[in-house]
């Protein structure tokens, strides 16, 4: 039989597994990716908490022939209150406490000698011991996590596809420029855009962000580029720095320096192949690291965590403004008649509105039609090179390059 020194050694080892599998994740995938049912790896790790401390509880009872002392436990309702009690504290604190609560059942074993680890205890009439009922199932029950994270590691390898973490990242920075759309320089310069941001700010800092991922992906493709520097210790700091040292540029210098930057971004996404999205790496913001496409990931979802604010804005600002008039004269919906009716019911079915785009080619119905059956050709169909999504991604980025609603 194993010496104490040995099952502590074996214990230590186990723990060690199971926190090399989570080694080089991204925060996000820690605690937003679910590994299975509604279980993130942070909450596996609060699981696993949960039980250390049970095993804390039951040594001392096993040690002063308490065994029948030891509560039962109902198990799917005992790992439901170990997740939850975990559920509002950082990973940080997690990462914290699945190391302390290791190192307290490590102390209390290394105090005993060898016959009290294998020593008879009977619990409702059933016979346990020290190694049986708490090293064995402590051992085995890390492996299965360990092995099950492994796996679910594989399977994020697997789901990276490069192509649409390509075009989202294309589309998102399209729909920032297209949300800006119409806005005037007072208007992006207004502090109450965006919380106490003006659309300025939010442009500069989209952009020192999008350069510190780009510096950060740079130095994970090629460890020989330096690392993406840390500007702060947390985000909050890090984003009134931004602010700050930016507070001065003029809204020009701002708009060209961010799409400068996407396009490098863009450039560097594009020659990327597929195996060069699994690589890792350190994340420019404090206490992170994972993937390429865990990096492109958050770039895109930064987008969506600001077009919100700055729709709503445009919104609003466009809105005050008089109604303007038409430069062209068109013939009114309800005066359609004949081809006209026919092309304008069309549109209201294809887009659920006949857009201006559409009006402006009423006092001509035969080239409306014309141009309507064009434009369909070209864009509600699918080849195997071109589909409908990549179609109006095209349509998207050359209209924002155009400065173009359309």
């Amino acid at each position: 039989m194993s010496t104490i020194q040995t099952i502590i050694s074996d214990l230590e080892y186990g723990r060690s597994q199971l926190l090399k599998a989570v080694e080089g994740l991204s925060q996000r995938e820690m605690t937003h990716l679910p590994i299975y049912d509604d279980w993130t790896i942070k909450d596996v790790l609060a699981h696993v908490i949960g039980w250390d401390e049970r095993v804390i509880k039951t040594l001392p009872l096993m040690l002063a022939h308490r065994a029948s002392e030891i509560p039962d436990v109902e198990v799917d309702a005992y790992n439901r209150q170990s997740v939850e009690a975990w559920r509002h504290k950082s990973l940080g604190e997690v990462m914290m406490a699945i190391k302390a609560t290791h190192r307290r059942i490590v102390q209390i074993l290394s105090e005993l000698d060898d016959i009290e680890i294998d020593m008879r205890r009977e619990r409702y009439g059933r016979v346990i011991t020290i190694r049986s009922y708490v090293v064995d199932v402590m051992m085995e029950h890390e492996r299965t996590h360990a092995l099950e994270i492994e796996q679910w590691r594989q399977t994020l390898k697997q789901k990276i596809e490069p192509k649409t973490l390509e075009r989202s990242l294309v589309q998102r920075q399209a729909e920032f420029w297209l949300a800006l759309e119409g806005l005037e320089e007072a208007d992006l310069l207004d502090k109450s855009a965006s919380g106490e941001w003006s659309v300025k700010d939010v442009t500069s800092h989209l952009a020192d962000w999008e350069d510190l991922t780009l510096q950060a992906a740079r130095h994970i493709y090629d460890l020989s580029l330096p690392e993406a520097p840390l500007l702060g210790s947390s985000f909050d700091e890090i984003n009134e720095i931004i602010l700050n040292r930016r507070a001065g540029a003029a809204w020009p210098v701002e708009r060209k320096r961010l799409r400068a930057i996407q396009l490098e971004l863009e450039e560097f996404v594009g020659q990327l192949t597929p195996g060069d999205f699994a690589l890792r790496g350190p994340y420019p913001w404090p206490n992170d690291q994972g993937t390429l496409a865990e990096l492109i990931i958050q770039t895109i979802e930064h987008y969506d965590d600001h077009l919100p604010d700055l729709l709503r804005w445009r919104s609003q600002k466009l809105s005050e403004r008089p109604a303007s008039r038409p430069w062209l004269p068109w013939v009114a919906d309800d005066d359609a008649t004949g081809l006209l009716k026919k092309e304008f019911e069309a549109a209201q079915k294809r887009a659920g509105s006949v857009w201006n785009i559409v009006r402006v080619m009423s006092l001509n119905p035969p080239g409306m039609q014309a141009s309507m059956r064009l434009y369909s050709s070209l864009m509600h169909r699918a080849t195997k090179m071109l589909g409908r999504a990549e179609r109006e991604m095209i349509a998207v980025v050359v209209s924002q390059i155009n400065h173009c609603h359309y």
